[in-house]
């Protein structure tokens, strides 16, 4: 006869370990299959976001004529608004917004940037951004000057 005072596990507790294992490993392929999504869905948002920045850009300086170029800012005058002047500028290092000349109101128009800069190179204006996901773009804009108006 054998001894019953050894200590092992029953069928029934190696049925129940076996089962938490499962279910453990099927939770954390949900988890992974969901933060994949996730990323996936966040690769796109930087692009989009620059392109509706572009379409905003154009709408909100179409009356306007630029009249300065600073690295971190884009002058415009615009004789349909009552203080005449717009202003595109860098805003607390992460965002892009829109301002009026004397600095009241304010348009956020891109934000989740790492950088910003405008340059002016002949008479085209240079837009470079980078956000924080590493995503970098860039355009060359066209913008009737005050000597054209």
């Amino acid at each position: 006869m054998l001894p019953r005072n050894k200590a092992a596990f029953t069928l029934l507790e190696c049925l129940c370990a076996m089962m938490f294992i499962g279910c453990l490993f099927l939770s954390l392929t949900t988890i992974v299959q969901q933060v994949e999504k996730t990323n996936s869905r966040l690769a796109g948002r930087a692009e989009k976001e620059w392109e509706l920045f572009l379409r905003q850009l154009a709408y909100e300086t179409k009356e306007a004529a630029l009249t300065q170029v600073t690295q971190y800012n884009l002058y415009f005058s615009d004789p349909t608004i009552e203080s005449r002047e717009i202003v595109i500028r860098r805003y607390q290092a992460d965002k892009i917004r829109k301002t009026t000349g004397s600095n009241k109101g304010h348009q956020l128009l891109l934000t989740g940037l790492k950088d910003a800069r405008f340059s002016e190179e002949g008479e085209q204006v240079k837009v470079e951004v980078e956000f924080l996901s590493g995503e970098k773009f860039w355009t060359y804009c066209q913008f009737e000057t005050a000597a054209d108006h």
